[in-house]
């Protein structure tokens, strides 16, 4: 079942994770402690510790051993363990269960006590998180075979009815606690999906404009100083284009400023249409944008935004006809702030003779 849509394979990936780290836990616990019995055994002369019961006890060191290496490639993120990780925790729980019972149906020999095969039952149960189909085959099909394994174990049939209807019982239980701790972990799931929800709109609200939906003021100084400290350690360009439109005042003259808005989220679109995705692109406010280009050359700069006036040239809006003037200036050591007064006063350059071009630098002039 698709429960979080598009973010069920997160869903599923960090209960798994979340499942691998308490089953392993158990599975250690067991291991340790059957290993404990496998020694003891093997060193004892007592004739009820036989041949069969110290096998049993060495699947079960062999099996756990397996099952914690699983385990533990789910929980380091192996990319085949993530891949599987489902099949693995379903494969994990079951054969814990039906090694418990195996060593149960051993036990009998020594003792009518079925508390370890309940106990490994509650304890898996209690670690897991699966739906509710999952579980249900793992405790069917872990029921039956003790229920019909216990009758070639144990003769008395006193006993033999205890066991199998507290073994029912525990495991109807187990299937009631299975059901509410899945239920548990899709809120609580929920609940962190909504909170990140929420934070990513709340990082949004303060790093973005509200009009364009592009990045802010702040938010454009911000990145341009990790670029710039970035380009200190690894030589890369930087490139700084402040744009502004030309006549803007006009649209708002004629149209008033819902529809200036309106011509805003247009030219918004536009340069975010003509830039690389890497590029980073705000309003600087009013209609003055900022361009901030990394890792590129003269050449690839002057091919964007030869593009993007003439992409803006084309564009109609009723009576009017919007162009901008640019200037981009190329990081050469300076602060951010100088970058800045340089690129302005490129973009000042062309305001004043003649507006509708891009000026980069003080040599490369795009004219339309």
């Amino acid at each position: 079942m698709n429960i979080f849509g598009e973010h069920q394979k997160d869903f599923i990936r960090q209960l798994n994770k979340e499942n691998a780290k308490r089953l392993q836990v158990i599975a250690v616990i067991v291991l340790a402690l059957v290993s404990a019995q496998a020694v003891v055994y093997s060193l004892s002369v007592n004739e009820l510790y036989n041949k069969d019961l110290i096998r049993t006890k060495l699947l079960i060191i062999v099996a756990g051993t397996i099952t914690v290496i699983a385990l533990q490639m789910l929980k380091k993120d192996v990319k085949i363990a993530v891949k599987h990780s489902s099949t693995i925790i379903f494969c994990c729980s079951f054969f814990m269960i039906f090694f418990a019972t195996l060593n149960t149906f051993q036990a009998q020999g020594i003792s009518n006590d079925i508390s370890i095969y309940l106990l490994v039952l509650m304890a898996v149960i209690a670690a897991d998180r699966m739906e509710s189909k999952a579980t249900l085959i793992i405790l069917a099909l872990n029921y039956i075979i003790f229920a019909v394994g216990m009758e070639f174990y144990q003769s008395n049939s006193i006993y033999l009815f205890s066991h199998r209807f507290n073994g029912a019982l525990c495991t109807v239980l187990a299937f009631i606690i299975s059901r509410m701790f899945f239920r548990y972990s899709i809120m609580d799931f929920k609940d962190k999906l909504d909170i990140d929800q929420k934070s990513r709109r709340l990082r949004d609200l303060s790093e973005r404009d509200d009009l364009t939906g592009l990045y802010n003021r702040r938010t454009i100084y911000s990145r341009l100083e990790e670029l710039i400290q970035k380009a200190k350690e690894t030589n890369k360009s930087v490139y700084l284009g402040i744009l502004d439109l030309d006549h803007f005042k006009d649209i708002n003259d004629l149209y008033g400023h819902l529809y200036g808005d309106d011509a805003l989220r247009i030219i918004s679109n536009k340069i975010l249409s003509n830039v690389r995705a890497e590029d980073i692109v705000g309003r600087y406010g009013g209609d003055e944008f900022v361009i901030v280009f990394h890792d590129i050359d003269y050449e690839s700069v002057y091919a964007i935004m030869a593009r993007l006036l003439q992409e803006v040239n084309k564009l109609d809006f009723d009576k009017c006809k919007l162009s901008f003037s640019c200037g981009v200036a190329v990081w050469n050591g300076e602060s951010s702030e100088k970058l800045f007064e340089r690129a302005d006063a490129f973009m000042y350059d062309v305001k004043r003779y003649g507006k509708n071009d891009v000026k980069i630098e003080q040599l490369k002039v795009v004219t339309q």
